[in-house]
């Protein structure tokens, strides 16, 4: 009975959603179609249960388990920014970090944002040139990945080869030099961390920013020269 009832609910399904495909987008239907499916299964399930059949209902349960965790990933992945502002209107979207106030206009694609705290506090993106946007992406990538995934894709958007151009945006030791501190800020240190302690942080931050994976050429030459001047502080001791 519970066999002919799920096969009945699969094939109205299949029907109602042949029918709604030729418009939808790959998005809904690939929601649609894990909707449907957990719905099914944990209706079969039940009914296995019901009928005392447990080693099967346990296998549909998981199912049903897996399929809805992708539909409630696919559903948080589909838009990272929330609902609009309203004060800003709806079609106004707006996301806060620890570091950046950002928007999304959803009609014009724009994307515009504020500096919150740190050494670009109070000034918006869009009054900065790509060396500060370095800078700023440089600071947000020791202390709020979030952060730093969100001015990723505003370079990219407003400079396409920021990742290419950024090892000419490099400062030289002569026009920056990098203090001490700075240093142990990049590697997350604290004063008077041991060679190895240094090697380790270096070696974790270049695994994540590394260019080779993906990273930025400038955040890799700035974590590179971090380690050399507190290597160097500690063979002057």
């Amino acid at each position: 009975m519970w066999a002919f009832l799920a096969g009945g609910l699969l094939l109205f399904g299949l029907f109602a959603l042949a029918r709604g495909f030729g418009s939808a987008k790959p998005a809904d239907i690939a929601f649609a179609v894990r909707t449907f499916v957990a719905v099914v299964s944990g209706l079969a399930s039940t009914g296995l249960l019901l009928a005392g059949r447990y080693g099967a209902a346990v296998i549909l349960l998981v199912a049903t388990f897996l399929t809805i965790g992708a539909i409630r990933r696919s559903r948080r992945g589909a838009d990272p920014w929330p609902a609009g502002d309203r004060a800003g209107g709806a079609h106004v979207s707006s996301i806060d970090t620890d570091l950046l106030h950002m928007t999304l206009d959803r009609e014009t694609g724009e994307v515009d944002g504020r500096v919150k705290t740190g050494i670009f506090a109070g000034r918006d993106l869009g009054a900065l040139g790509l060396r500060d946007l370095l800078r700023l992406l440089n600071e947000a990538a020791m202390r709020d990945p979030q952060s730093t995934a969100l001015l990723e894709s505003y370079l990219d958007a407003r400079h396409p080869d920021w990742r290419e151009s950024a090892s000419s945006e490099t400062p030289s030791p002569s026009e920056d030099s990098m203090t001490v501190a700075t240093a142990l800020e990049i590697l997350g240190l604290e004063d008077g961390a041991s060679v190895d302690a240094i090697k380790r942080a270096h070696r974790r931050l270049m695994a994540r920013h590394h260019p080779d994976r993906g990273g930025s050429t400038w955040l890799a030459a700035q974590v590179n020269r971090a380690k050399d001047v507190l290597l160097e502080r500690s063979d002057d001791r």
